[in-house]
């Protein structure tokens, strides 16, 4: 019964910092609109996050593969590797679809160049 309170603690900073992060995207995205020269500070730290995430899964696996305790910090059992599984997952889609799309930019820009 303990587990619940410990995960909302858990849970609503990190939703609190993607809801902020995630601000520009819900606000006005045309390029018109908001100048050229405006910095994406939406997509730098949610790029920052993620690659945290992948460190932090990484250390996470690597502990729980190396001790053999179940009470032990890291990932043992199919309910640990469900999450790590899912935030690895999406940190990884988030940072191919930001190469993804810079490679779109530079194709765009070659085009219109000529």
């Amino acid at each position: 019964m303990n587990d619940v309170p410990n995960t909302f603690a858990h849970l609503i900073p990190v939703m609190l910092l993607l809801l902020l992060l995630g601000i520009q995207f819900f606000t006005a995205h045309d390029a018109d609109v908001r100048g050229a020269a405006t910095a994406h500070w939406g997509q730098i730290g949610i790029t920052v996050l993620a690659v945290i995430t992948i460190i932090a899964d990484i250390v996470l696996i690597t502990l729980g593969q190396t001790n053999p305790d179940p009470n032990s910090v890291g990932v043992h059992v199919f309910s640990d590797w469900v999450p790590a599984t899912l935030t690895l997952l999406g940190s990884f889609l988030w940072l191919a679809g930001q190469v993804m799309a810079r490679q779109g930019n530079t194709t765009a820009n070659k085009a219109i160049s000529q």
